[in-house]
Formats: C-alpha cells, structure tokens, sequence
C-alpha cells in the first residue's frame, strides 16, 4: 500500500521546497541574462527577505479508493535555522495506512530534505528551470512557463503566476517532470503563496496523482502562521 501514495507525497515534497527558495538563492545564480524578458528577470532579481523562521499550524488531508480511505492530521511545525525544521502533531483521524504513509510520511520528508540540505533542488533558479514569456493569466496575474533542466522529482513542468505590476510570486502549478514511481502516472500540484508580516509564505497546497489499482489519489496541506522570521502575526 505504501507505494499507492508515493506519488502524491513527492508532489508535496517538491512543493514545499518550492516554497522556502530564498531570494539570495536566486541571484546566486546567473546564467545569460539578455534572453530572459524584463518582467522574468525582475522576479529573478528580488532583493526580499527571505523566509528563515517560523511557527505555523498546519492540516493535512488525503484520500484515495474514491474516498474510501481518508485520513485528516494536524500539527504544529516549526523552522529555526539551528533546529532545523520541526514538527509536533496535535490531532489525527481517519485512515492509519493513509495518516502513516501520506500525511506523517510528508512531514517527516520535510524534515528529511531539510536536514540533508537538499532544498536547492526544487528551488525556483535558472540553474533549475528554464523560464518562458509570460501571458495575463487572470486580473493582475501574469503567467510564465517553467521548464526543469533535468529529470528530478523535486521539479515540475508547469508554470508561476506573478503579480503584475511588481512580478510577485502568487501560485506554482503544473505536473512533476519526472514520475515517482512506476505505480504513479502523474502527479499535479498548485501551491499558493501571500505575503504575511512582509515576507512571501505558502499559504495552501494540493496536490492530486493518478495511482495504478486505487485511482485518483489527493492530498492537501493549509498553514496558519502564529510567527514568522521572529515576529507575531496578527490576526
């Protein structure tokens, strides 16, 4: 059964990185710029803060077998950057294969990936992606088109969405470029991002993958943040 939900859980995993790529990170990096259009490169070129520390209370749901099997967690997590990033859960129901090999197993993959110092890998930097000219999505939403320079489970062939005019990071959508396991057919994801106490933070994720023998498996995460790089957010 473990494998059923491979799929579901790299689409958070590589989401969830996408999230906490910094803006140094970014301009770390700097292939030929001149090919790039102006509005790209200004959401390559941010100077923000970037995201170091915070306390959030998340909740996690999953399901599969068409809703057969569910299962809801919710926890207390947190990032600090001598502790690394840290979870505390508080409630979970439903499902125990689905609360153990989906919703814990994501949270203990984040902190996997943390520890090991992998987060560059799905980070949004042109030593990752290549990025396409942008089209209006939606109002004061422009479209751009990112494409993995590798075949890597952490990346996703898809597109950002960034606020017009200031080119601020607003959703990643799209599909993994490289499926997580044989059992797995595709894996999409959106993640949705807000600007909390100044700082650009995840706010939602979900994710869906299409499994062999158990069909449409779905996974979802939402944030509330009590503390972010130090400072309380008001509600």
């Amino acid at each position: 059964m473990t494998r059923f939900f491979i799929g579901v859980m790299a689409g958070v995993l590589a989401c969830d990185v996408l999230a906490h790529a910094s803006a140094q990170a970014r301009q770390n990096v700097s292939p030929d710029r001149s090919t790039r259009p102006p509005f790209i490169e200004r959401f390559l070129a941010s100077t923000d803060p970037a995201l170091t520390s915070y306390r959030a209370f998340r909740t996690l749901e999953a399901e599969t077998r068409g809703g057969q099997m569910r299962a809801r967690l919710t926890a207390w997590t947190s990032l600090d950057p001598v502790r690394g990033f840290q979870y505390s859960i508080v409630d979970e129901s439903g499902s125990s294969i689905v609360r153990q090999k989906v919703l814990r197993a994501a949270l203990e993959g984040e902190r996997f990936l943390r520890a090991n110092g992998e987060i560059e890998r799905g980070a949004l930097t042109p030593s990752n992606y290549e990025f396409s000219a942008g089209s209006e999505a939606e109002e004061h939403l422009i479209r751009i088109g990112i494409h993995p320079k590798r075949h890597d489970t952490m990346l996703i062939d898809g597109s950002i969405l960034l606020t017009d005019p200031d080119g601020d990071l607003a959703r990643v959508e799209g599909s993994l470029i490289k499926r997580p396991s044989i059992w797995t057919r595709e894996v999409q994801v959106v993640r949705r991002y807000e600007r909390i106490n100044g700082i650009r933070v995840p706010v939602s994720m979900q994710s869906t993958a299409r499994v062999v023998i158990v069909g449409r498996s779905t996974f979802s995460m939402v944030y509330e943040y009590a503390l972010i790089n130090g400072v309380p957010v008001m509600k």
